[in-house]
């Protein structure tokens, strides 16, 4: 058996391969386009700590998800990884933008967690060891290069949080109301609900779309167009709100007097209904833009008594008057 890495001296790369450290590979994306290049990738990764002359099989980690979710989610999945392996082990990530966006976080996971098991990090767009056998000179560079991801995001943020301002004041938005099958409330869930829940299962390859469709009912294109809506939401860190929201929908639109917002033009909508669909329209289509109808609203949505409409879902089934078109 080989003999352990000299951790009295900075290690390299390629003092890890020669010591046959087994390569933990991050793969990380977050947005629905990131993921359609999810293989090629993961086909990237493979080949590079190949190519470095790292022999042993790669274990991968795949995390498609951002935010807060997906730091605790790759902090987990290490530390099972380190806890009930072999080892030794080095983590690949192929940059630091995909490790994390947050300093602090990245700093500690590695400190906390990688560092006392010995792991290192090794981002590809340093080619340098970080962490354990790494040198302060290549820490000091991972800090900075983290803080500039972490203030990447952070202009981000403050460009989506502009966007809202600019259009809550735009007021309504047009367009067709998006169908949520409030006939299929199931087990106390929405079927978007369902659908999100079943997406893991999917990702893993245990579920197809075919086979979720033909449990609920569905074509599988229909699937696939919630799970679009449902991603762009993950994507925007907004996941539990747009499903709270469309929880609230789905129940007013079963309740007596209201009804579906989306029925044909043959069938007449209620007043409630079209209040509803009046409140929540530019929410369904771009949620990361629009306020919250269920807990913030958008006054500018209403079309009478605007000074004392609120834009909320409770405020169009109470006071459905402020919101019907105007003729």
């Amino acid at each position: 058996m080989m003999a352990a890495l000299n951790k009295s001296r900075i290690a390299s790369v390629s003092d890890l391969a020669n010591a046959k450290y087994t390569p933990i590979i991050l793969n990380r994306v977050s947005t629905s386009q990131q993921r359609k290049g999810l293989p090629t990738q993961e086909a990237f990764m493979r080949k590079t700590v190949k190519t470095l002359g790292f022999t042993k099989k790669p274990v991968e980690i795949t995390v498609a998800q951002t935010g807060k979710a997906a730091d605790l989610k790759t902090i987990k999945q290490l530390k099972e990884i380190i806890d009930n392996g072999t080892g030794p082990y080095a983590v690949f990530i192929r940059d630091i933008p995909r490790f994390g966006r947050n300093t602090r976080n990245n700093l500690a996971v590695i400190e906390d967690v990688l560092k006392p098991a010995g792991v290192p990090v090794i981002p590809l767009d340093m080619y340098q060891v970080v962490g354990a056998h790494g040198s302060p000179e290549n820490w000091m560079v991972f800090t900075f290069l983290s803080a500039v991801a972490e203030s990447g995001k952070a202009s981000e943020e403050r460009s989506r949080e502009e966007g809202q301002k600019q259009a809550s004041k735009r007021g309504l938005k047009q367009g067709a109301p998006k169908g949520l099958n409030p006939e299929l409330f199931k087990r106390g869930k929405s079927l978007q609900r369902r659908i999100y829940e079943a997406m893991p299962a999917i990702a893993n390859g245990n579920l197809s779309n075919k086979q979720l469709a033909r449990d609920e009912g569905l074509y599988p294109r229909h699937i696939k167009e919630n799970r679009r809506r449902l991603e762009r939401a993950i994507d925007n860190g907004i996941i539990d709100d747009y499903l709270a929201v469309i929880d609230a929908i789905v129940t007013a639109e079963r309740t007596r007097g209201v009804g579906a917002r989306d029925r044909s033009p043959a069938v007449t909508r209620t007043r409630k209904a079209k209040a509803l669909h009046r409140v929540t329209v530019a929410y369904l289509a771009e949620p990361e833009l629009w306020p919250n109808p269920l807990t913030e609203g958008n006054p500018q949505t209403a079309t009478f008594q605007k000074d004392l409409a609120t834009g909320t879902i409770q405020d169009a089934l109470d006071n459905p008057q402020r919101y019907q078109p105007p003729r």
